[in-house]
Parts: C-alpha cells; structure tokens; sequence
C-alpha cells in the first residue's frame, strides 16, 4: 500500500464566482515580484456576501514594475501603472486616504469591507492558463455604492458547475 493522505478532505482550490457583486474583506495584500521579476502586490480577497459563497478566496494580482524600472522606483512607473491604478481604486473603496506610504495605505485597508462587481473570463494570452475560465473584477465600490447580488450555486451546465464539480474516484483494477 502506498502512502496514506486525507485526499477527500482536500480542497480543490479556489470557487470559480458566477457573474455577480460582491462583499469582500480585503484580507491582505502583500509586496511580492512577478515571475519576470518586476514588483507587483498580491491581494487576497474573502466574500462575505452572497451567503452562497462566503469565505470563498478571490486573488487579484496588482503589477507595478515595468522592465525599464522593476522596482519601480520612479514615480511615473506608478503613474502609469494600471497595477497601481487599481491598487488606489481598492484602497479608495476601503474609505482609506491615499497617502505616499503605500504600506501604510495597505495596512490600513487590510481587514476592511468592500464591493467588487465579478464577472467571468476565458484567458487568451499564450501559456499555461490559455483556455481556463477565471473571476475578473470589473469594478471596484465603496460599501453602499452597489447592491450585493444575490448569486447561488452555479447552474448545471454552466462552466462554473462544470469547474465545481466534485473529482470522481478512478475505478479499481
């Protein structure tokens, strides 16, 4: 017999989110450098409303660096940045005064409310992910800015079921 692992309790990753606004919590966004090295912060996101889908992780990565200046160390990288753009537009969203700290404007929306509209997407640029459905947001809002949806289960045929659905066991020889 081969090694024993929890297997069934295992997750199977992240909830692909029908089409719908959302409640999140800003649980972190963290400096981290994309794989071709330039900076870029990592957020995560955990939905508290629709009730259907709490707890359920969304990741938003928000690239800053260019290849002219990776780390971004001059401010027009960060003016021109749409990484830094959406940054400000979450870190609006959280009712946080923008400063010229972004680690201090990061801590202080960390933990806060907000309200993001997600839609769903097929990834066309080349690579490992070409052709897989992924959540987007296309906008970000204050609380009370937008009504919560009141997405549910996805529905049978759709390419979020088809993504939710559970792995069946190989048959045994």
């Amino acid at each position: 017999m081969g090694r024993k692992w929890p297997g069934p309790e295992i997750p199977t990753g992240g909830t692909l989110l029908p089409k719908d606004i959302y409640d999140l919590t800003i649980e972190q966004i963290e400096e981290t450098h994309a794989n071709a090295g330039t900076l870029m912060y990592k957020g995560t996101f955990r939905v508290v409303e629709p009730t259907a889908f709490v707890g359920s992780p969304y990741w938003e990565n928000f690239n800053i660096g260019s290849t002219d200046d990776p780390n971004a160390e001059d401010p027009e990288t960060w003016k021109r940045s749409i990484g830094a753009q959406i940054l400000g537009r979450v870190i609006d969203a959280a009712l946080v005064p923008r400063t010229d700290d972004v680690d201090a404007d990061i801590a202080a929306a960390t933990g806060q409310r907000i309200l993001a509209s997600i839609e769903q997407e097929i990834e066309t640029k080349e690579g490992p992910y070409k052709g897989r459905v992924r959540n987007k947001v296309v906008r970000w809002y204050k609380r009370g800015e937008a009504a919560v949806g009141s997405a549910t289960k996805p529905a049978p045929g759709t390419a979020a079921a088809l993504l939710a659905k559970p792995a069946t066991a190989a048959p045994k020889a």
